[in-house]
């Protein structure tokens, strides 16, 4: 049987039709697509959710992994063929978070979450780990197929917080001893030309406070034992 995938796009407006017909491309009959309107896109506090998925989905619980993606985002019309491949090879040891490569086009082409197989900086190549999540080179959570539990955890998010809410969530999992944060490495999504991982309409500072934020509780836990070792 394979895992229930909930997919959830947020945005504005009303879904994009690019957007619906990729995720239709991938629903299996076990997998549900919801559309929630979120006004305050950057804040990223996905958690909170919950309660207006659940009005449509019934429970949220009764899905295995959540998939999240921007509206105006498309989706591999093989993602969840891929997703399947991964997962069934994973160890029940650790619960897997599995983070895919996800493509970004604005005034260059990125290619997101690639660094977790860079060999200069990466422990173990595939994984994201707490070191390499300090970093934060070109994380993003979007595309990635994160269980259930997780996901709507509001341990791993830091209420308001109004941005890089993504990177504090993705340290706050490669921090635990119970998660393991995997690599997909195949495009599985295509990110919306308009969403602005940049924040270019806030200034330094503004970027400089909430990057710190979203990394100062692990930041400051490596520097109590790096100084304690010595």
């Amino acid at each position: 049987m394979s895992n229930r995938v909930l997919f959830i796009v947020t945005g504005t407006g009303k879904i994009d039709e690019k957007t619906k017909k990729s995720l239709d491309a991938n629903l299996d009959k076990e997998d549900a697509k919801v559309f929630v309107k979120y006004g305050d896109i950057q804040s990223e506090e996905y958690y909170t959710l919950k309660d207006e998925v659940n009005k449509i989905v019934n429970d949220v619980n009764n899905f295995d992994y959540v998939c999240l993606l921007p509206n105006g985002s498309e989706l591999n019309s093989s993602a969840k063929q891929i997703f399947n491949e991964y997962v069934s090879n994973r160890s029940e040891e650790f619960v897997n978070v599995f983070l895919p490569f996800v493509f970004y086009k604005t005034d260059i082409v990125t290619v997101l979450n690639k660094h977790l197989w860079n060999s200069m900086i990466a422990s173990v190549p595939g994984v994201l780990d707490i070191d390499l999540a300090l970093k934060q080179i070109d994380s993003t959570m979007f595309g990635a197929f994160i269980p259930t539990g997780i996901f709507f955890d509001e341990n791993n998010y830091k209420p308001g917080m109004k941005y890089y809410q993504q990177y504090f969530f993705l340290n706050s999992i490669a921090s635990s001893d119970d998660y393991v944060i995997t690599s997909i490495p195949k495009i599985i999504l295509n990110v919306a030309d308009e969403w602005d991982f940049k924040f270019s309409a806030i200034n330094n500072e503004e970027k400089v406070k909430y990057f710190t934020m979203a990394r100062e509780n692990w930041a400051e836990d490596k520097q109590t034992t790096t100084v304690e070792s010595n």
